[in-house]
């Protein structure tokens, strides 16, 4: 029981430092000071997702831990942390996801119209006459 409650120590220390790195992840992206291009939105992007990837690892054992393991004082506040880190990027992620929605939309429409420029250009292909035409069909 002992080396449990070690354990779950550990891995709530582990989580409450997984989703400190998120936060300070997302909260690159809603700071208005900076406008980052879309290959630093890609990046910050994969960061999280590869950060979230660990953190479910790290929660799936804590859960499997944790109900024997509450009456502790000092695992249920490192839990107490950790679940205000969840809340805080629970609430970040609701101010992200209407700022990359119309990200997305507006690449999508700027990638639209280079298309259509694309295509309207080749409309105006210049035609080349085969010059020599006759004296070639006559050889």
């Amino acid at each position: 029981m002992k080396a449990n409650r070690e354990q779950i120590r550990d891995f709530l220390q582990t989580s409450i430092v997984q989703y400190t790195e998120i936060l300070k992840l997302m909260e690159q992206i809603t700071q208005a000071k900076i406008s980052l291009s879309v290959a630093e939105f890609s990046i910050i992007g994969m960061k999280i997702l590869n950060r979230q990837k660990a953190a479910t690892e790290t929660d799936k054992t804590i859960l499997a831990l944790l109900p024997e393991s509450l009456s502790d004082i000092t695992i249920a506040s490192k839990n107490t942390i950790r679940t205000g880190l969840l809340e805080q990027v629970v609430q970040l992620n609701h101010a992200i996801t209407p700022k990359l929605v119309d990200i997305h939309s507006l690449m999508n429409s700027d990638l639209q119209h280079l298309k259509k420029g694309c295509s309207a250009m080749q409309g105006y292909k210049q035609s080349t006459r085969k010059l020599g035409r006759i004296l070639n069909n006559t050889l």
